[in-house]
């Protein structure tokens, strides 16, 4: 883990950028895309306006002054979607999935929050360098990307956060042995923008003893961070 660093990249927009900024998030964006298209095909896109308002994370590993890609994922608030009057993309998708019970079941959970004063997040693009993806090294990186994420909801005290994991990636399996849960009992929709490939929306329920403990493993990954655009809140995680 010592040859790893994390970036976490907060609404960033070229024109606040400098040089070594640009080319660590352009070369995020040419991961996920190289990423999609090794695993989905080329009529895929990843790459869209959330970029410039989400926060994306971004492992690499570093050579010297060198820093090389090897996974990413978006965060998505709801809170940001508002102000910019965009939809929430896991509503989006699942009005287009036509998919009543899911969609009624996320416009709860967005409600619950509100309520509650909390923001809640849509948690997407989970990528692995195509080269990387298979060998020996592959299930560490997905660990520490993961870590690093989990990392990022524990550390901001996001408690809500939805998720779209397609059958084909098998990532459900992953996010459920982390504490996530399907938002209801049909929960499976088609993805409209990845090939109409079988999903099934997802919300955090409580971090198991895996993510915790991954969580930890993680710390000084976390602690060694270097963020990039708007700052986050104050540090709250606390791990034993």
């Amino acid at each position: 883990m010592d040859n790893y660093q994390l970036f976490v990249l907060n609404c960033v927009s070229y024109s606040d950028l400098n040089t070594s900024e640009e080319n660590i998030f352009g070369s995020l964006l040419t991961l996920r895309i190289k990423g999609y298209f090794d695993f989905h095909g080329h009529n895929v896109m990843p790459v869209d306006q959330h970029d410039h308002y989400c926060t994306n994370l971004l492992l690499c590993e570093k050579s010297g002054d060198e820093y090389y890609p090897l996974a990413c994922a978006k965060v998505i608030n709801y809170s940001d979607c508002q102000e910019r009057g965009m939809k929430f993309p896991p509503v989006d998708i699942l009005e287009n999935s036509q998919n009543k019970e899911a969609l009624d079941s996320v416009n709860r959970l967005i409600e619950q929050a509100k309520v509650a004063g909390e923001d809640i997040t849509y948690d997407c693009s989970f990528t692995i360098c195509p080269d990387k993806r298979g060998n020996h090294n592959s299930a560490h990186v997905a660990k520490y990307l993961l870590a690093s994420w989990l990392s990022y909801h524990h550390h901001n005290n996001i408690n809500q956060f939805i998720l779209s994991a397609t059958i084909k990636t098998k990532t459900d399996r992953t996010f459920s042995r982390l504490g996530c849960k399907p938002v209801c009992s049909d929960t499976f929709y088609k993805l409209y923008s990845i090939n109409y490939e079988q999903a099934l929306m997802m919300n955090f329920d409580d971090y198991s003893h895996q993510a915790l403990r991954w969580i930890k493993d993680a710390r000084g990954l976390w602690e060694n961070r270097i963020e990039i655009g708007k700052k986050e809140k104050e540090p709250a995680l606390n791990v034993a």
